[in-house]
């Protein structure tokens, strides 16, 4: 499911709705939402409370009426539930699918461009060995650490955490404050 489309489809169809009101939307958008948030299954328990909250509608009768008025749409499957101790089941339906290829274009400047020699205030590029160990010459680093830095950061990816390393410079510098700490736990664990 892409999100985008959906959510673009949803929007292009609604506004062609002349019964659609705000209600409709921020009722949908709740369970989309939700929808969202549970990985889009096919069909998702409901809790009229809870999607009423996120919904911000006030009153149960404009809650169903216009959960009734989306489903009878065709816009989601509504199910209530058999008793009220029992959450409804909505199932809601695709919209955007296209069943043509993704159309790309044979030619576009990002296209002809070498990603690498393009620069930006957002991402300095990953290095080659020889650049971080001329930046650790530089400040006067030791080249064994500057290789322990490059094969680290290149054997994870160049992944701080699960965000990729946008600027590595800083985290050279990060990893010189935290070496002597290294150290220390290396001899504190030939001591033993």
């Amino acid at each position: 499911m892409n999100y985008i489309i959906h959510l673009n489809a949803f929007l292009e169809k609604a506004a062609k709705e002349e019964w659609m009101v705000p209600h409709h939307y921020s009722l949908y958008m709740a369970l989309f939402n939700t929808w969202n948030k549970l990985g889009f299954r096919k069909t998702i328990y409901v809790r009229r409370e809870e999607i009423m909250r996120a919904a911000k509608i006030k009153s149960k009768c404009t809650y169903y009426r216009s959960l009734r008025e989306l489903a009878a749409r065709q816009y989601l499957v509504y199910q209530p539930s058999a008793s009220r101790f029992t959450p409804a089941t909505v199932s809601m339906v695709p919209m955007g699918i296209r069943n043509e290829p993704l159309q790309v274009p044979p030619k576009g400047p990002l296209l002809e461009t070498k990603i690498k020699s393009i620069s930006n205030d957002v991402s300095n590029g990953l290095p080659t060995m020889d650049e971080v160990i001329a930046f650790f010459t530089s400040y006067q680093y030791s080249q064994e650490e500057a290789r322990k830095f490059w094969y680290h950061h290149e054997a994870t990816g160049w992944l701080s955490g699960n965000t990729p390393v946008q600027h590595w410079q800083p985290l050279a510098h990060k990893w010189m404050l935290k070496s002597p700490q290294f150290k220390n736990d290396e001899d504190y664990n030939q001591s033993f």
